[in-house]
C-alpha cells in the first residue's frame, strides 16, 4: 500500500515534547513552591503548632479517610471541599462553580474558556475531569442532580437560530450564585457508591442555612467593561470595536454584577433566608440589515432563593428551598431586518431536605422538583430572502439580496420529581472488623418535551423542480402580503419550504440504589460498595462496583498508601431520543395570485439510539500520603477507560422519502492517564497573616478515537462517508482512538494557590497561578483515499504554554455596629500575557487569544 509515495508506518503512541525554557519554567515554579511550603512556619511564642491543612487539602489521617464522623471536615484520596468563603475570594471571571475548581490541575479546563472575543458572555467555563466530556459529569445541588440532559454542548455553540436547529444549553441546568454556596464537594476519583450519572467527575454545592446568630444582610455590587480589558484579538485581523456584527466578536461589553440577601431567626426554632443576584452584560452590536446602526444585546442570569430551615432541634433537622434560576441570551442576525430572538435557560427548583438522628444511625431523605428549559423565542416565524430594490421596500442587505425574519419557537424543557434516602448506620464491630454501612437509593421520575411552532422560509429559485413562472420576480403589477412572500407593487416569491408544527414528548423513570461498608481492621481501611441502576427508556440495568483501600503504614497517620478500583455509568443517551423526525417539503407557485402546489414529499431526519448502553468508564487508582512538619505531600495516579461512548452515524436514503437516518452507537471510546502530585500547609506569619498554601502538578495524557472531541454533545464523525477506524496522522495511517485529544489535554497543569487573612482578618486576598503547557492538537487536513476507502487527514498541532496569575483584594474600609462596608478589586491575568489557542481543527484557522489583564471593582455593604 502507498501512502503519498512514503511507506506506510502505523504508528499507535506519540510522545509530547517540552522545550528547553517549558523545562526550566516548570521547574523553577514547582522548586519555588516546594521550597516556600516545606520551611518551617513562624509561629507566636509559646503557642501549639497548627495542625489544620487548608480547605483544598484531599484527606488528613488514615483514620480519617474513612471515617464518618469527620467525613464533613475532611477529605479522602479524589475529594475536595472548599468552603463558601474560599469560593468568594476566588479570583473569578463568572463568580461560577466551575471557575472555582482552577485551584484543582486534575481539571482541565477548555482552551477557549477565557475568549478575548467574548467578554460579555457570563456562562460558566466547561470543565473535563480524567477524560471525560464536559457534559459528563454530575453537577449536584445538595446532593439532587442540576445536569442538563438538552443538547448541553454551550450556550455559545449556536443559539438555533435554524427552523429544525435545536438550541444548544450547558451542562448545569441551573447557574448557582457564588454567595449562596456554604460548600461545594468535589469529587474527580474514587467517587463513593452514592453518586451516579457521570462518567467524569461529582460536583456538589450545598445551600448555606440561615444564620442562626441574629438577623443579618448583604448587599454587593460588581463590574468590569471592555475600557478595563486588554483585549488581544485573534490572528485573523483586527476587530473594528464599533462594526462588529457577530455575537462571537464582542469587542465591546459592559458587565453588572450584583447581589442582595437578608436572612435570620423567624423562631427560636425557625430561621429564613431570602436571596436574589444578577449577572447581567450589555454587548453592543452593529445591526447592517436596515439604517446600519448599533444594536444592543445582552446575556443575563437571575437568582432568587427562599428558605426556611430548623435549628436547634436535637434530632432532626429540616430545609424548604425554593430556587429559581432563569437565563437568557438576545440575539440578532446583522443581515436581517426583524431578526431579533432570545435564547432562555435555567429553570426553578423545589427541595426539602431532612435528617433524622437515631440511636442506631442517621437518615438523610431529599424531596425535589425541577424544570429546566432550552429554548428559542423568535420575533416571527417567517424567513423571507427578497431580490434588494434600491428604490423600494428591500433596499437593505449586500445589494443583491434583503433578507428579514427569523424561525420562530422552538421549545425544550425538562420536569424531574424525586427523592433520594440516604442512611447511615452507627460503627458495629464484626470480630475484629469495625463496619459503618451506609446505604440508599434514588428514585426519578422525568418528562421530557419539545415543542416547535413551525415556520416558513421563503426565496426565489430558478431550479428545475421548480415550474417555470409565468410572470418576473419584480412585477410592479404583484399585489399581496409580505407575510406570503408578496411585496405590493414590487416583488413576489416563487419558493418556500415549511416547517409544520411538531411535538414530541417523553417519559421515563430512573431509580437506583447503593450500599458501602467502610471497615477498618487496625491500620487497614477499606471501602468496598455496589451501585445499581436502571431506567426504562434504554431497559438497562447496570451495576457499578466500587472500592477503596487505605493502609496507615506505621499506624500513626504518617504515611498513608491507597488505592482503589471503580465503574463508573454515565447518563447521555436520554436527549437523544427527543429529536426525532424532524422535517420539511417543499411548496411552489407559477405567479403571486396562484396557489401554493407541494413539489417534494417530506425531507426527514430520524434520530436513532435504540439499543444503546450506557457510557461506561473503568478507574484505577493509587497514591500515597505524608503527613510531616504540618506539611501534606500527595501523588495520585489515575487511570481512566472510556467506553460506549455515544457517536453518530449517518444512514442516507436517496429513494422518493428523501429521508435520512442518524443513528447513534456506543462506539466512541477515550483513555486517560494522569499523575498528581501536590504539597499543601498553612502558615501563620504573625503580622503577615494566616494563608492556606497548596502547590500541586498533574500530568496526564488523553487520547480518543473522537475526532472534536469535546466541541459539541451531537458529535458527528462523518463515518458514512470516511473509515471510522483508521485515518491518516503526519502522512501515517493510524488507529483512530490513538489521536490525541483537540481540547482539555494540557500534558502539565501547575496551579500555585495562596488564599491569606491580615490585618486581624480585615484584608483577605486571593492568588492563583495556572500554568499549563502547550498539548499537542489536530488540525484537519481534508481526505485521501488508499486502495477505495477514504481516510480523513490530520496532521499535529503544538499549543502554546498558558500562564495566568490571577489576584482578588478585599479590604473591610469601614466596620461599626451598624455593619462593614467592604471594597473588592480583582485583577485576572496579572502579566497580560498573550495565550494563543486553536480549536478549528481547521488547516486556514487562526487561532484566539484569551483575555488579556481585566480589572473588577466591587463593594458591598453587610450587617
Amino acid at each position: 500500500m502507498i501512502l503519498s509515495k512514503t511507506k506506510l508506518r502505523l504508528r499507535l503512541n506519540r510522545r509530547n515534547r517540552l522545550n528547553r525554557r517549558d523545562i526550566i519554567n516548570t521547574a523553577a515554579l514547582a522548586l519555588a513552591a516546594f521550597t516556600l511550603l516545606a520551611a518551617p512556619a513562624p509561629l507566636p511564642a509559646q503557642q501549639p503548632a497548627p495542625t489544620a491543612t487548608p480547605a483544598t487539602s484531599s484527606d488528613t489521617t488514615a483514620k480519617d479517610i474513612i471515617s464518618v464522623t469527620v467525613e464533613a471536615k475532611t477529605d479522602q484520596p479524589g475529594k475536595t471541599i472548599l468552603p463558601g468563603a474560599d469560593i468568594n475570594m476566588a479570583p473569578s471571571t463568572t463568580g461560577s462553580i466551575t471557575d472555582a475548581l482552577r485551584i484543582k490541575p486534575d481539571v482541565q479546563f477548555d482552551l477557549a474558556s477565557r475568549n478575548s472575543m467574548m467578554g460579555g458572555d457570563i456562562t460558566p467555563p466547561k470543565i473535563s475531569i480524567h477524560g471525560a466530556r464536559h457534559y459528563e459529569n454530575n453537577f449536584m445541588i445538595n446532593g439532587i442532580g442540576n445536569n442538563n440532559n438538552i443538547n448541553p454542548s454551550g450556550y455559545e455553540a449556536h443559539p438555533g437560530d435554524g427552523a429544525t436547529l435545536a438550541p444548544a444549553s450547558d451542562s448545569q441546568s441551573l447557574f448557582l450564585n457564588e454567595d449562596l454556596i456554604g460548600s461545594l464537594t468535589i469529587y474527580t476519583s474514587n467517587v463513593p457508591a452514592e453518586y451516579g450519572a457521570f462518567l467524569g467527575g461529582v460536583v456538589d454545592a450545598t445551600i448555606r442555612r440561615p444564620s442562626a446568630d441574629g438577623l443579618h444582610g448583604r448587599v454587593k455590587y460588581r463590574h468590569t467593561q471592555d475600557a478595563w480589558a486588554r483585549q488581544h484579538y485573534n490572528l485573523a485581523g483586527n476587530v473594528d470595536p464599533s462594526r462588529s456584527t457577530s455575537a462571537t466578536r464582542q469587542p465591546r461589553f459592559a458587565r453588572h454584577d450584583f447581589s442582595a440577601s437578608l436572612e435570620g431567626p423567624l423562631t427560636p426554632r425557625l430561621g429564613a433566608l431570602i436571596a436574589y443576584s444578577e449577572h447581567r452584560s450589555i454587548i453592543p452590536l452593529y445591526d447592517t440589515s436596515i439604517n446600519p446602526s448599533e444594536h444592543d444585546t445582552g446575556r443575563k442570569n437571575q437568582n432568587i432563593m427562599l428558605q426556611f430551615a430548623t435549628r436547634g432541634l436535637e434530632s432532626f433537622e429540616a430545609a424548604f428551598t425554593i430556587l429559581a434560576a432563569p437565563y437568557e441570551a438576545e440575539y440578532f442576525t446583522a443581515i436581517r431586518k426583524n431578526s431579533d430572538f432570545s435564547i432562555k435557560g435555567g429553570g426553578y427548583s423545589f427541595m426539602l431536605d431532612t435528617k433524622n438522628t437515631f440511636s442506631f444511625g442517621e437518615w438523610k431523605n431529599i424531596l425535589s422538583f425541577n424544570k429546566n428549559e432550552a429554548s428559542r423565542y423568535g420575533s416571527n416565524s417567517d424567513s423571507i430572502s427578497w431580490t434588494t430594490v434600491p428604490d423600494g421596500y428591500a433596499n437593505w442587505g449586500d445589494g443583491v439580496y434583503s433578507m428579514e425574519g427569523t424561525f420562530g419557537d422552538y421549545v425544550q424543557d425538562k420536569r424531574e420529581y424525586g427523592i433520594k434516602s440516604v442512611m447511615t448506620l452507627n460503627p458495629f464491630a464484626v470480630g475484629p472488623l469495625k463496619n459503618t454501612i451506609k446505604l440508599g437509593g434514588e428514585l426519578a421520575g422525568v418528562d421530557y418535551r419539545r415543542w416547535m411552532g413551525g415556520a416558513k422560509s421563503y426565496n426565489w429559485s430558478t431550479s428545475s423542480s421548480i415550474p417555470a413562472p409565468d410572470a418576473p420576480q419584480l412585477d410592479p403589477s404583484a399585489s399581496g402580503e409580505k407575510e406570503n412572500g408578496v411585496i405590493t407593487g414590487e416583488q413576489w416569491l416563487n419558493r418556500r419550504a415549511v416547517y409544520a408544527p411538531s411535538n414530541k414528548k417523553l417519559t421515563f423513570t430512573q431509580v437506583s440504589f447503593f450500599i458501602e461498608d467502610f471497615i477498618e481492621i487496625e491500620r487497614v481501611t477499606l471501602r468496598p460498595g455496589l451501585r445499581l441502576s436502571h431506567d426504562d427508556i434504554s431497559g438497562n440495568t447496570d451495576l457499578s462496583p466500587r472500592f477503596f483501600a487505605n493502609v496507615d503504614v506505621f499506624n500513626n497517620g504518617l504515611l498513608n498508601i491507597h488505592g482503589g478500583y471503580n465503574r463508573y455509568h454515565g447518563a447521555q443517551i436520554i436527549s437523544m431520543a427527543l429529536n426525532n423526525p424532524e422535517g420539511f417539503y417543499v411548496e411552489a407557485r407559477t405567479r403571486w395570485d396562484r396557489p401554493w402546489q407541494r413539489i417534494t414529499p417530506s425531507d426527514m431526519t430520524y434520530d436513532w439510539f435504540g439499543g444503546l448502553s450506557p457510557p461506561y468508564a473503568d478507574e484505577v487508582t493509587a497514591g500515597i500520603r505524608l503527613d510531616a512538619v504540618h506539611t501534606v505531600v500527595r501523588v495520585d495516579a489515575v487511570r481512566r477507560a472510556h467506553r460506549d461512548q455515544i457517536r453518530t452515524k449517518w444512514n442516507f436514503s436517496f429513494d422518493d422519502d428523501y429521508e435520512y437516518e442518524n443513528e447513534y452507537t456506543n462506539a466512541g471510546r477515550t483513555d486517560y492517564r494522569g499523575v498528581t502530585f501536590a504539597i499543601e500547609r498553612t502558615l501563620e506569619l504573625g503580622r503577615a497573616g494566616r494563608h492556606a498554601l497548596g502547590f500541586a502538578a498533574t500530568r496526564s495524557t488523553t487520547k480518543s478515537n473522537s475526532r472534536d472531541l469535546y466541541a459539541t454533545f451531537d458529535e458527528s464523525d462523518l463515518v458514512a462517508f470516511y473509515s471510522p477506524d483508521y485515518v491518516i496522522y503526519n502522512d501515517s495511517l493510524v488507529p483512530a482512538d490513538s489521536l490525541p485529544a483537540n481540547n482539555f489535554n494540557s500534558p502539565w497543569v501547575l496551579v500555585l494557590n495562596d488564599t491569606a487573612r491580615l490585618l486581624d482578618g480585615r484584608l483577605r486576598t486571593g492568588n492563583t497561578l495556572r500554568y499549563e503547557t502547550g498539548g499537542p492538537g489536530l488540525i484537519e487536513d481534508g481526505s485521501e483515499e488508499i486502495d477505495g476507502i477514504e481516510y480523513l487527514k490530520y496532521y499535529d498541532w503544538n499549543y502554546n504554554d498558558t500562564f495566568l496569575y490571577d489576584l482578588s483584594l478585599e479590604y473591610d474600609v469601614l466596620k461599626t455596629r451598624a455593619g462593614t462596608l467592604t471594597l473588592r478589586l480583582e485583577v485576572l491575568n496579572v502579566f497580560d500575557r498573550k495565550n494563543l489557542s486553536n480549536l478549528t481543527m481547521s488547516s486556514t484557522g487562526r487561532g484566539v487569544y484569551t483575555m488579556g489583564r481585566q480589572f473588577y471593582a466591587g463593594i458591598e455593604y453587610s450587617f
